[in-house]
């Protein structure tokens, strides 16, 4: 008797954990795979401020997904399975639509009610990137203000050609020097890029210039201090 006590025990014990698991973990539908983008102000920073693991020197950039308070900025589009409305459900579609990315029909795994989206992109497309040190000369082929995009490698994530196959693949990588990016390099970027440089100047305190340029022919700038030793 006392073993089929224990045996229901376990199995109501069972039932309850099982309830827990499915009132935890939910799934959401969504047409999109990128479910987020990201319109905020560029913010760039020596490298080894946001990555101290790394050692090259270099400068990170990015579009943050919080509130900048030095711009006083945040603008983001979620898709309209993530609640969003009017204007910016609108814009969402309009970039959605623009990205391919319409048919992606599956179903993503929410936490405790806290969904997110499979990947977060910009909600611009670029055709160019230049980088620049404003006050002194790099090197004797690089007085300063002039373009360092021969010698200036970026990297970072693309989810275009993911969604251009099907959702076959996966993001795809990419390191490329400024000067031989193309508008197919930089469609559906990730928010994140690190630039490391091919040569490296002289010890001393650099003003570097970072410039992405969209497909409509907007500027987007951050400047930061490299201090080369």
């Amino acid at each position: 008797m006392k073993k089929i006590f224990l045996l229901i025990a376990v199995s109501l014990s069972f039932i309850r954990c099982n309830d827990d698991i499915s009132n935890e973990y939910t799934y959401l539908f969504v047409r999109s795979y990128i479910c987020e983008y990201i319109d905020n102000d560029l913010t760039v920073s020596p490298r080894g401020a946001i990555y101290p693991i790394y050692e090259p020197i270099g400068i990170s950039g990015w579009f943050p997904h919080y509130d900048v308070s030095e711009t006083g900025r945040t603008v983001r589009y979620l898709a309209p399975e993530f609640g969003s409305t009017g204007s910016e459900a609108e814009r969402f579609l309009e970039i959605a639509e623009r990205n391919g990315d319409l048919s992606y029909n599956q179903k993503i795994l929410c936490i405790e009610g806290t969904c997110q989206s499979p990947a977060i992109c910009c909600a611009d497309n670029f055709k160019a990137m230049h980088v620049r040190c404003l006050n002194a000369a790099w090197d004797d082929a690089h007085p300063a203000g002039t373009p360092l995009d021969d010698i200036t490698v970026v990297e970072y994530y693309s989810y275009a050609e993911f969604v251009r196959n099907g959702y076959r693949t996966g993001a795809s990588s990419v390191q490329k020097l400024l000067k031989d990016l193309t508008s197919t390099d930089l469609a559906m970027t990730n928010t994140i890029f690190n630039y490391s440089f091919v040569r490296t100047p002289p010890a001393g305190t650099y003003e570097m210039e970072v410039t992405f340029v969209t497909t409509e022919g907007e500027e987007k700038t951050a400047t930061c201090t490299l201090a080369i030793e």
